[in-house]
């Protein structure tokens, strides 16, 4: 490599620089198309360099310059992680199995299906234990709704996102409040 193409590689690398730290006008999309190019160019040259001690046990470039290389390639793709978190939104943040989890636990504490679902087992739980003290058939009842509350309350307590835990809060709030009236009406 001749100095003109250094010269011409040292110049690239600080455009590319300022462009990325200084130039704000850009979309998130754009910065972190800018990252990749960046990176791939690095991630060529790395390997040129690899490649070349591989078969010639030659250093073209100096072990300092590829230590330079690898960190300036580590603090792209961390500047590219962080671009891409403020790309996604906050419905992002939220897996579609919490989704159907939520849409699972509302269906469920609908009066019409706990009322089946308690009076089911209820029956089953009864033929059981053999019992059927009052206690018993109260317990029974009221054990399915409380602990379909309780799952849902310990999910919340276990996540340590923020998102999540918003989402699961307005679940559990939906889940209580279709629970407490169903218990109600269902214990009138």
């Amino acid at each position: 490599m001749d100095n003109q193409e250094k010269d011409f590689k040292n110049d690239y690398e600080v455009e590319i620089d300022t462009e990325l730290t200084v130039d704000n006008k850009l979309s998130i999309q754009e910065q972190i198309y800018e990252l990749e190019i960046r990176m791939q160019e690095l991630d060529v040259q790395i390997e040129q360099y690899e490649d070349s001690l591989y078969n010639s046990n030659e250093e073209e470039i100096s072990s300092e310059k590829l230590i330079e290389l690898t960190e300036e390639y580590k603090r792209l793709r961390k500047e590219k992680r962080l671009l891409s978190k403020q790309l996604r939104g906050k419905w992002d943040q939220i897996p579609v199995w919490l989704f159907l989890y939520g849409i699972f636990q509302i269906i469920f504490s609908s009066f019409v299906v706990l009322v089946k679902v308690s009076m089911e087992f209820t029956t089953w739980f009864l033929g059981v234990i053999e019992k059927s003290t009052e206690f018993w058939v109260t317990f029974s009842f009221l054990m399915i709704p409380i602990i379909s509350v309780i799952i849902t309350t310990l999910i919340l307590i276990i996540f340590k996102n923020k998102a999540r835990k918003k989402f699961l809060a307005v679940v559990l709030a939906i889940q209580f409040l279709e629970t407490v009236i169903a218990l109600l009406i269902m214990l009138t």
